[in-house]
């Protein structure tokens, strides 16, 4: 049997019209890749869920080839009715148009791989990372299933754009409509997920769901070619029923990713700055740029904390998380000025969410003393001989007050 379903399998995919899109699909998967910032290439997962977003373009361009592909099993129904096992036949076309849209995901995630892997990030992707790409394959074969059933319903070449722009509709609600988050979002983050990792029930969830509805379009179209209207009715709507139930408990199983506790490495002392493996190389120069801020604090009266990490979760003691732009920035002035934010809210916990026309001039007068302790020449810049005393330059005194006002407005306490 083995030697007879090779080659029809090969035949298969050989002759489906993903084949012929494949050049599209490359050029997609393409353009997700070079037309957007790589800052994902210090961290495995990162890299992996922010490649899934891929899943948006490709899965519309998915769905206009199934829809070719359902306008050419429609044109060969009297073949495929009249064939031994005509559900199994269309679920051959479905499987080569998914081995397409697998080969080519899967040559964009090497690629990102190899990105993260020559930017000096260590170790191979985690377990996680691997599990993140499951969920998108089967939402790539769902967009497939779902153009061939609309091209084998209406064989109409105005069908194969139709299909994609309905994908590219749906995906876009699913991102930013009023449905739950993990209903179609299989990637995407525009920051760091060190503390993030996927929740392996919605995993679960999406594949069931996502295959789930594939499958449900193969049998309609099976049903539909080979079978009488009354059976093929009856057999799509317990169909219907099953992939609908399958689909039930994702609406149910919470966000797709959870807090995480990642293992960091850490240099200096005085402050100790952690983070994430692939970003060793920039710490020696993170850690020397806030040190510079420690006799600033000591002269607004509060001791620089003793550590600064990239990963902080809920209920640290840890209130200026370090941002991965500030670790890998090249540019010295940028990178002290992050690091004054970043100095200045941890002596000031929780002031990113109690800034307010009470607090905001306040932070602003510590942030300008500050600014004009690490670059003197910003003095004289700001200042003006006509210059009110009311908008003086702040003194030390001045900074010292507002910081303390800010700290009673805020509600916190002096860290320990």
């Amino acid at each position: 049997m083995t030697e007879i379903r090779a080659p029809l399998v090969r035949a298969h995919v050989w002759r489906s019209s993903g084949k012929v899109g494949f050049p599209l699909l490359v050029l997609v998967v393409a353009s997700h890749i070079v037309l957007r910032p790589v800052s994902w290439r210090h961290e495995w997962f990162w890299a992996t869920y922010q490649f899934n977003f891929v899943d948006v373009l490709l899965g519309p361009a998915a769905a206009c080839i199934g829809a070719w592909e359902g306008r050419r099993l429609r044109q060969r129904a009297g073949l495929v009715a009249t064939s031994a096992r005509p559900l199994t036949a269309v679920l051959c076309h479905w499987a080569a148009l998914a081995a397409w849209l697998a080969a080519v995901f899967a040559a964009g995630l090497v690629a990102v791989w190899a990105t993260v892997r020559l930017a000096g990030t260590p170790g191979l992707p985690d377990g996680y990372s691997l599990l993140s790409v499951v969920p998108a394959l089967a939402l790539l074969a769902g967009y497939g299933a779902f153009g061939m059933i609309a091209g084998s319903a209406f064989p109409n070449p105005v069908t194969v754009p139709l299909a994609g722009m309905v994908a590219f509709g749906v995906t876009l609600f699913g991102y930013v409509g009023g449905v739950p988050e993990q209903v179609l979002q299989v990637g995407g983050a525009t920051g760091s997920t060190a503390t993030l990792r996927p929740r392996l029930s919605v995993i679960g969830a999406q594949t069931v769901t996502y295959a789930a509805f594939g499958l449900l379009c193969i049998v309609a179209i099976g049903a539909t070619v080979a079978l009488p209207r009354r059976l093929a009715r009856r057999t799509v709507g317990i169909a219907t029923v099953i992939a609908v139930a399958a689909g039930i408990p994702l609406f149910f199983v919470g966000a797709p990713l959870a807090t995480h506790r990642p293992t960091v490495v850490c240099f200096g002392r005085h402050p100790t700055v952690c983070a994430l493996p692939g970003y060793r190389k920039y710490l020696p120069a993170a850690q020397h740029t806030l040190a510079e801020f420690r006799p600033l604090a000591e002269q607004l009266g509060y001791p620089l904390p003793d550590r600064f990490t990239q990963a902080t979760l809920p209920g640290d003691q840890v209130w200026a998380p370090l941002p991965e732009n500030f670790l890998t920035s090249r540019d010295e002035a940028t990178q002290r000025t992050m690091a004054a934010n970043i100095v200045l809210s941890s002596l000031i916990p929780g002031i990113k969410s109690c800034l307010a026309p009470d607090t905001f001039q306040d932070y602003a007068r510590v942030a300008t003393w500050v600014q004009i302790q690490i670059e003197p020449d910003l003095a004289a810049k700001l200042s003006s001989p006509t210059q009110s005393a009311t908008n003086a330059l702040p003194t030390l005194a001045d900074a010292r007050a507002a910081l303390e006002r800010m700290r009673r407005l805020c509600g916190t306490q002096h860290h320990q």
